[in-house]
């Protein structure tokens, strides 16, 4: 997924993902994938970005992951609507047994009054 210039992704569960969280039968056979994102505002998501197991291979060649983040906003407040439908807020950025996904010149931000986001 490539996502870019000044996009905006909020309230979802998973922003984007390459580790198959919402598939039921076997998700890790569903892991893997580049995912992009430069200058995207991620806004009151429970994961904004969340990277699943996977290793960029070639045989038994070990190649640099494709995978960036760059220059964006993870945002959480007290507009969070997640814990309504039953979960919290969990993590701006998730990774999972993944090698060297550049990530860089972004901004964490949680600006709550209220701790209900939280599980």
């Amino acid at each position: 997924a490539e996502v870019k210039n000044g996009a905006v992704i909020e309230h979802a569960r998973v922003g984007l993902g390459n580790n198959g969280e919402s598939v039921e039968v076997n998700p890790l056979a569903f892991s893997g994938g580049i995912i992009r994102a430069d200058g995207v505002f991620f806004h009151d998501n429970a994961r904004s970005v969340a990277f699943g197991p996977y290793h960029n291979k070639l045989g038994r060649l070990n190649l640099p992951n494709e995978s960036r983040i760059s220059r964006c906003v993870f945002k959480v407040d007290d507009a969070y609507r997640g814990q309504a439908l039953g979960y919290g807020f969990l993590a701006h950025k998730a990774l999972s047994d993944v090698d060297g996904v550049y990530i860089a010149a972004g901004r964490n931000e949680i600006h709550k009054t209220q701790t209900s986001i939280f599980w």
